[in-house]
């Protein structure tokens, strides 16, 4: 469980997301990328990598803990 890389976190604490985008975007933006992408979330979609975070302070003092590299398919 990815709990026991966060140093003192129990359980209870523990808050896993995930998230496809972060940045700071603005409503154009996002409006922008959703035409693009299309509004329907239900689609299937390869997952290349995935990386840990540990998200405590400012987004510019967070930790990259472990990244996963996925086989493709093929």
């Amino acid at each position: 469980m990815a709990v026991r890389f966060f140093d003192g976190s129990s359980d209870e604490n523990y808050m896993p997301h995930l998230s496809l985008l972060y940045g700071d975007l603005s409503t154009k933006e996002k409006g922008r990328m959703l035409n693009n992408i299309g509004r329907e979330f239900y689609k299937n979609m390869e997952i290349k990598s995935l990386v840990l975070m540990k998200t405590s302070g400012e987004p510019n003092q967070w930790l990259k803990i472990h990244t996963a590299v996925f086989k493709s398919k093929q």
